[in-house]
């Protein structure tokens, strides 16, 4: 609108001339904003651009940070299992066992035994203690000896009137930690089921070095041809070829029921 106020009044030509002046200074206004919004149009999308810019690169680098994070977290991870393998390393096979059951093994296991053998011997055990005769016979211990050092036997009780079959208590006898170390069985059985104990001993320890056994204390301390002998009650026995036990499924901790109720819980499965 044309705001030349000195031109307004006057004769019908002056007027015509005002109008004609307003009318070119209108258009020269409008064209004048056309031009200013263009360039402002311009401008706010240089801005918009250079936004667009700085929020691409801040994008690139969540990006390239997530990524870095992907990486970095995998390394800590493989880092922190290196460090424990390489802490495991530094121990010896019995300082690993022993870290976690450090009763349940008597002398050396000669690498036949692990922490689910040591663990499953903890199942409905109130304490664990050092062996100490009388003061803990709830607790199976561990004792390992050569084969050539170990053996078993049926020794016969003859025929039994009431069950009407040969009865006899199935033993064995080794020696090794200080004297001799004699398992009896915790009751007496048909001689056939002591043959068959016979058998399945020969299998497991043909061809072996090494053999150990699991019992609890027999409440016997005594001596044998001059040495000590300590009596314990037969449990499992186990060489490299596998784990037999007088009750069944007392060999695995995957196969005893409630082994997570009534087992001290240092293995994991």
């Amino acid at each position: 609108m044309c705001q030349r106020k000195h031109l307004c009044g006057g004769s019908l030509a002056f007027s015509q001339e005002r109008d004609r002046i307003c009318q070119v200074e209108t258009i020269g206004h409008l064209g004048g904003s056309r031009r200013g919004i263009q360039r402002g149009s311009q401008g706010f999308i240089k801005r918009q651009s250079k936004v667009t810019e700085r929020r691409g690169s801040i994008s690139q680098i969540f990006k390239g940070s997530r990524k870095m994070w992907k990486i970095v977290v995998p390394i800590a991870c493989i880092h922190a299992l290196l460090s424990v393998a390489f802490a495991n390393t530094n121990k010896t096979h019995l300082e690993i066992l022993k870290s976690s059951y450090p009763y349940g093994l008597i002398g050396d296991d000669y690498g036949l035994l692990t922490e689910e053998d040591l663990a499953i011997n903890t199942c409905g055990v109130l304490e664990l203690t050092p062996f100490s005769g009388e003061k803990n016979m709830a607790y199976p211990y561990w004792q390992c000896f050569p084969v050539k050092d170990a053996k078993m036997e049926c020794d016969s009780m003859g025929y039994d009137s009431l069950s009407k079959k040969e009865t006899g208590y199935m033993e064995i006898t080794a020696i090794g930690n200080g004297g001799f170390q004699s398992y009896l069985a915790r009751n007496a059985m048909d001689i056939h089921d002591c043959n068959r104990w016979l058998r399945i001993w020969k299998n497991k320890t043909h061809g072996e070095k090494y053999v150990c056994l699991s019992g609890t204390y027999g409440a016997y301390s005594g001596t044998r041809d001059g040495q000590k002998e300590t009596g314990w009650v037969f449990e499992k026995f186990k060489t490299l070829k596998g784990c037999e036990s007088f009750f069944v499924n007392e060999c695995s901790l995957r196969t005893r029921k409630n082994a997570k109720a009534d087992c001290h819980a240092n293995f994991h499965r």
